[in-house]
């Protein structure tokens, strides 16, 4: 079942027919990544992994299909954005896969920081 909004044309699957739309998230989640994993909001993440500073294992409830989706993402290292990072794929401790993809934080200067408000969506 989806949602549409008005005769604007614009529809919103639920979480039953989610994974089988095209145009949206197959998988998202936010969370705070301060020493530890907590706080996590998610659509089909079954848990996140902290394998060290500035790097994370997201695994998914559900298997991708095949491991070509996008990944996108955003990090600060306060809530209230003001100390921007930029966030990555890693290929350690692995490179993407079906079931999980490893990202990471970095500051502007290339070390890696954990992150207190990190968001990733990955697309299929």
């Amino acid at each position: 079942m989806s949602t549409s909004i008005g005769s604007s044309g614009v529809t919103f699957p639920d979480s039953s027919t989610q994974a089988s739309s095209s145009g949206v998230a197959k998988a998202w989640a936010s969370f705070n990544a301060s020493g530890s994993i907590t706080s996590v909001t998610s659509y089909n993440v079954s848990s996140i992994t902290y394998s060290s500073t500035g790097r994370y294992v997201v695994n998914f409830t559900n298997a991708f299909a095949d491991a070509n989706y996008s990944v996108s993402g955003t990090a600060c290292r306060s809530a209230n954005g003001n100390v921007p990072q930029i966030l990555s794929i890693v290929n350690s401790p692995s490179v993407p896969a079906t079931t999980s993809c490893s990202i990471g934080v970095n500051e502007y200067s290339g070390s890696p920081a954990d992150s207190q408000y990190t968001c990733v969506s990955f697309f299929r």
